[in-house]
């Protein structure tokens, strides 16, 4: 997968990177909401994105970097990025599955918005 052999190849993960990496942030703003289906834990539900999301702006280019320098090559560090991508993968099945944000059998208070016919949103309670 990564290789140290092949200059495009390299550039051309990041891209990939860089452009998939541009949606997780919407998507996970746009779902937590929707996932907590009291509306006491929405700001519960927020917080936790927003300090993953910062807490991996603040280490992960340090992270990144350091392994380049103990290692000499990028390769070990994509492997850790992919690693990682795992690890956050599995914990949001588990925090899905789990129902935490909402009692079984409750009703959504956030829900997801629809057009009307006029191409307003508007929500259902």
């Amino acid at each position: 997968i990564f290789t140290t052999g092949s200059l495009p190849l390299l550039y051309t993960g990041a891209i990939i990177i860089g452009l998939v990496g541009g949606f997780i942030p919407t998507v996970a703003f746009a779902s937590a909401p929707l996932l907590a289906k009291r509306k006491e834990t929405i700001g519960i539900a927020m917080s936790i994105v927003i300090i993953g999301e910062n807490v991996g702006i603040l280490i992960g280019p340090e992270v990144f970097g350091f392994m380049r320098e103990l290692t000499g090559s990028f390769v070990p560090s994509f492997w850790m990025l992919l690693f990682f991508g795992l690890i956050n993968v599995v914990a949001s099945l588990q925090i899905w599955r789990s129902g935490v944000f909402a009692k079984a059998g409750e009703k959504r208070t956030a829900p997801a918005p629809e057009l009307n016919g006029s191409g307003v949103l508007t929500e259902e309670v």
